[in-house]
């Protein structure tokens, strides 16, 4: 830089002022004056590249100085002391990992029941799309039809559709399609449902099951005892405690006594026979209240009682009884019984 700038002052030294113009107008000055040019931009190239070096020796060293500081936490780290200051987190690290390990099985179940139908609804949904896009290109075509002033005009549109769907005559198109149209909305819609009915079923927890033991006594109209409730509960169902309550004249349409009921369940499930002249509705339903993960399988609507929190919050299971087979959506379960 100091060469270039000595190098400077040497060919200004040698330039003459303007006031000497028959000697500024030489060709030795109009040299002279363009080699103070060349200087000066190597001069000012040079300042760039300076100023960029600054820079970049800035950054190095605030890089040094943040390196430097890391290595001296490190030599200053105490191993020993982090696994002591740890060791009372221990157990609820495992329990947290426990958890997760839980919920990204749940996960992976819920993506599971609902993959087949989400792709569904993708179909749907695709082939939805394209037509309505179709049916409403016709329906500008019709317009356009009626806006036309002559028929050659018109000729012109017909071809204009025929070429873009197949056919010259928008109404015929829409009219031909438009069932189609309504169809896959109302599939797409069914699917839509159906995902987030998996969905929820997916994320329910449940850990008490009062069932309303009369209801499924019966087949239709046909008493078949305690058949099916034998079965759901030889069924594996996992940590669930099941709960069975009865009206009270159960005693004479099996004609048994309390003991003798429970005997015939097995005793794999807590029975409950309600008093004498009594309905067992109020009884599943206290038994129900208090604990959001308690569910009532019972296919009354219990509707004079949307004051008690089951009903309030949905926490009922509905099944169904027939062809001697118990089937219960709500929790994939379809079983047989004689």
């Amino acid at each position: 830089m100091q060469i270039l700038s000595r190098e400077r002052a040497e060919i200004a030294n040698e330039l003459v002022s303007m006031v000497w113009f028959w000697q500024y107008l030489s060709k030795a000055q109009a040299d002279r004056r363009s080699e103070v040019e060349r200087v000066d931009l190597k001069i000012e190239e040079v300042n760039k590249r300076l100023a960029r070096e600054r820079c970049w020796l800035h950054e190095a060293r605030d890089e040094w100085i943040e390196v430097d500081r890391k290595l001296r936490d490190f030599h200053a780290f105490d191993l020993n002391f982090a696994l002591s200051e740890l060791e009372p987190y221990g157990p609820e690290i495992a329990r947290l990992k426990v958890k997760i390990d839980s919920a990204r099985d749940d996960l992976l179940r819920m993506e599971n029941a609902v993959a087949p139908h989400v792709e569904q609804y993708k179909k749907f949904s695709k082939e939805y799309a394209s037509l309505k896009a179709k049916i409403d290109l016709a329906r500008d075509f019709v317009r356009r039809l009626g806006e036309a002033k002559d028929r050659p005009a018109r000729g012109v549109i017909h071809g204009e559709c025929e070429r873009a769907l197949g056919v010259g005559k928008p109404g015929t198109f829409i009219s031909d399609n438009e069932r189609t149209l309504n169809s896959l909305e109302r599939n797409r819609d069914k699917m839509e449902r159906r995902i987030i009915s998996e969905l929820d079923k997916a994320q329910r927890r449940i850990d008490h099951l009062v069932i309303d033991g009369k209801n499924m006594c019966f087949q239709e109209s046909m008493f078949i005892g305690l058949n099916a409730i034998a079965a759901f509960l030889a069924a594996p169902i996992g940590p669930i405690k099941v709960t069975v309550v009865f009206d009270a004249n159960i005693r004479n349409d099996l004609r048994a006594g309390d003991d003798e009921i429970r005997a015939q369940l097995d005793r794999k499930a807590a029975v409950h026979i309600s008093p004498s002249k009594t309905a067992a509705d109020e009884f599943l339903l206290k038994l129900a209240s208090g604990n959001p993960h308690a569910f009532i399988m019972s296919n009354d609507r219990f509707r004079e009682y949307s004051d008690y929190s089951a009903v309030a919050e949905g926490r009922l299971l509905r099944f169904l009884i027939a062809d001697n087979k118990l089937i219960i959506n709500d929790l994939d379960l379809t079983l047989s019984f004689h």
